[in-house]
């Protein structure tokens, strides 16, 4: 038999993946091709690909319906890192009788002179290579070439745009969907959408909170990925201008009870409610718990009807690295320890530097301040 083994981070697996396998399968009579999902690819820029359970689903997904096409989970089971020597070792001691085949894109050609074996490889067995448009290759490796396969669409635009712009014809049948249901990508979306709308200042507090939020949620229970949506999200209305945000709430007609004094006394507290509503509309949430711990992140939620995840957005807000309130390192070292004790003290020195700057006391904070006075001491 001939094997081509089709090796890659696939975060996530695109139409021209699959089309790149079919080309190799048609064009040099390979019998079976073998998807093989890195764990954390060494030659890679984007370090730390996401979770390979969603990985291996999408390629499951991807590949469903092919007898010719499987998927190995080789690299991801190993604990140490996998070099390309590695993996072709691995299946020519599998398969001692068959010829292997290692298929690669073409920016992959070029860097394998800096590869582990380096030029070596290319005599382990024969490659396979898809040309990109964008990338020039030297006449000098002996592989097989193919010609007009592949594309400039690549797995980090598809990452990026996700959410934000119709992707879903350049990805196999059930992968987008599977993408959009997991919130995956989602935070690299989010991040490239705040980088290019909010300052720099208001950026560093997202991003610095946001890894508060995670470690909050690790240490608790909660769910680390929704966790880093909501925090992300939290001040995403922040975009806007104070002096927009009444207009904001008009044209979306979000006007209910409470907000008329917010508007009122300090319209700066509407960024939660407007966070969420710009949630919702722009990357389409749908997760009650996400949207609530959004809105809920300026004035806390009272301890009764408080979700794991209104706390540690709450809590990460007030103790991101760029909060310069007094005491606020014994409040990070209670954070990991009693999110509840972590919630009253927030809410006190939230309230003690609004009173001190003579500023208007929500009651919505006030009632928060009473709900956790359990954990004064």
């Amino acid at each position: 038999m001939k094997i081509g083994l089709f090796g890659g981070s696939f975060d996530p697996v695109h139409n021209t993946h699959i089309k790149i396998a079919q080309e190799s399968a048609k064009r040099y009579n390979i019998d079976k091709i073998i998807f093989i999902p890195a764990k954390n690819p060494p030659h890679r820029e984007k370090k730390n690909p996401i979770d390979p359970r969603y990985r291996l689903d999408m390629l499951n997904l991807a590949i469903r319906g092919r007898k010719d096409f499987t998927l190995s989970d080789f690299e991801i089971k190993r604990e140490r890192v996998t070099y390309t020597a590695d993996t072709i070792k691995h299946f020519r001691k599998k398969f001692p009788d068959d010829e292997i085949f290692f298929i690669i894109g073409a920016d992959a050609l070029a860097e394998i002179p800096h590869w582990k074996k380096g030029m070596g490889l290319l005599k382990m067995c024969k490659f396979i290579v898809a040309q990109r448009p964008s990338v020039k290759i030297s006449g000098k490796y002996d592989v097989l070439y193919l010609k007009d396969v592949n594309s400039d669409i690549s797995s980090s635009y598809i990452r990026k745009n996700i959410y934000l712009n119709n992707v879903s014809k350049f990805m196999p049948p059930g992968v987008y969907s599977y993408v959009r249901k997991n919130y995956l990508y989602l935070d690299e979306c989010i991040k490239e959408y705040l980088k290019k709308r909010l300052d720099s200042a208001k950026y560093k507090h997202t991003i610095g909170a946001a890894d508060v939020a995670v470690k909050l949620a690790k240490t608790f229970g909660a769910d680390p990925r929704k966790t880093l949506i909501a925090s992300l999200l939290h001040d995403l209305g922040r975009i806007h201008s104070i002096s927009s945000y009444e207009a904001y709430l008009n044209e979306n007609k979000l006007h209910f009870k409470g907000l008329e004094e917010i508007e009122r006394k300090n319209p700066f507290l509407l960024h939660s409610f407007i966070s969420a509503d710009m949630s919702k509309k722009i990357f389409k949430i749908k997760d009650t718990e996400i949207l609530n711990a959004i809105k809920n992140h300026t004035f806390g939620a009272p301890k009764y009807n408080a979700t794991l995840y209104d706390k540690i957005i709450y809590v990460s807000d007030t103790i991101a690295p760029d909060r310069r309130f007094k005491n606020i390192s014994g409040i990070r070292n209670v954070a990991y320890r009693n999110i509840n004790k972590a919630m009253f003290l927030c809410s006190a020195i939230k309230m003690h530097y609004i009173i001190k700057k003579g500023k208007w006391l929500a009651p919505q904070s006030v009632a928060v301040y009473n709900s956790y006075r359990i954990y004064e001491s």
